[in-house]
């Protein structure tokens, strides 16, 4: 793998993301501070996470951490949800 393949590689990942977290997002979400309250700490860990696998493709754990760190954020954008919902939103 080169450089840029990983870069690409982890470009995709979180265009991926991206698409899975506004399939569940409400209109509306991203202007309601508490969501990102919510979801800051596991999006910074995604990125750590992907730093770390950019950095050893090859690695296992790397790979490990990165499904995991995607699963909680979107975990943690359900549980925005679920709050803004809460808070009168509509889905």
């Amino acid at each position: 793998m080169t450089p840029e393949s990983i870069r690409a590689r982890g470009t995709l990942i979180c265009q991926r993301l991206t698409r899975e977290v506004a399939s569940i997002a409400p209109k509306g979400i991203g202007s309601w501070p508490r969501a990102w309250e919510i979801t800051a700490e596991p999006d910074a860990d995604f990125m750590a996470a992907l730093t770390a696998w950019e950095s050893e493709p090859m690695n296992d754990r790397a790979k490990q951490r990165v499904r995991d760190a995607y699963q909680d954020v979107l975990a943690a954008w359900r549980t925005a949800v679920a709050e803004y919902q809460d808070q009168g939103a509509e889905a």
